[in-house]
Parts: C-alpha cells; structure tokens; sequence
C-alpha cells in the first residue's frame, strides 16, 4: 500500500513539480494544506485525494480504497482498515492486469518494433512487462 507522500511524491514527479506548493496551487489549497497531509494532521478529502490520484497518474478508486482505510486505522478500527487494504490491493492488482492485457492484445506491432529497436530478435527472445511506479510499463528480454 502507498502512503499519502508516495502519492504526493509521485503527483510531483509526474507534473514535474519542485514543490508541495505547486500541488496546493492545482488543488486550489495553501501550501500548508499539503504541509498537513504530509505530516499526518489531516487527511486529503475525497475530491482532493481524487486529483492528487489523477495527478500521479494512479488509478482514483484505488487511491480512495486507500485512503479510506488510511482513516478507519488512524481511527483504530482495523477490522475495516483490513476490507480498504484488501479492497485497495485487488483493484490495483487488477488494474495491472488490464493494462498488462491491453499491452499484449491491442498492440504487439509497437511493442515489438520497440523491443527490435533495442536490438532483440523477438522470434527468439522471451519478454516480460512490469509495471513500475505509476504504473509506468518496462519491457525486459530474458
């Protein structure tokens, strides 16, 4: 699970942002809004976790799944904070797998002229993808 500055972390990054305070502006918050979530005073609301997701190019449902169960365990409810967790990992896990799918089916012509590009005969070579930070694809030949 990603914690609330993996996702600030990552919003930055992707924007190519060089501050917290470039992310309060597109979320229309001081700095010391981000300031706060980034320490643990508060947590996000829906609609900015929902942009913060979209801004590091995370997946929404999953980025409320956790910060949901963020807020029951902060809560100390842990019996719920378990459902988000679980909640939370088979939606990442199946958006992996959709993506993973639609990788293979819907355009194997780029993917292999990449993989041919960087010098691989891809009749003899296998290939497997896997998804980084963001959900940033890597494709390596074994």
């Amino acid at each position: 699970m990603r914690s609330i500055d993996d996702y600030l972390d990552l919003a930055r990054e992707a924007q190519g942002f060089n501050s917290d305070r470039k992310i309060g502006l597109k979320l229309g918050v001081a700095s010391a809004v981000i300031s706060n979530y980034r320490t643990g005073k508060t947590l996000p609301a829906d609609a900015h976790m929902v942009a913060i997701s979209q801004m590091a190019g995370i997946d929404p449902e999953v980025a409320l799944a956790e910060l949901n169960f963020w807020r029951t365990a902060h809560k100390g409810d842990m019996e719920s904070a378990g459902f988000y967790q679980k909640m939370a990992t088979k939606m990442a896990s199946l958006a992996a797998s959709i993506a993973l799918i639609c990788g293979v089916f819907l355009s194997p012509e780029p993917a292999s002229a990449a993989v041919q590009s960087q010098g691989h005969n891809s009749a003899s070579s296998i290939y497997y993808v896997k998804l980084g930070a963001g959900g940033i694809a890597r494709v390596t030949a074994l």
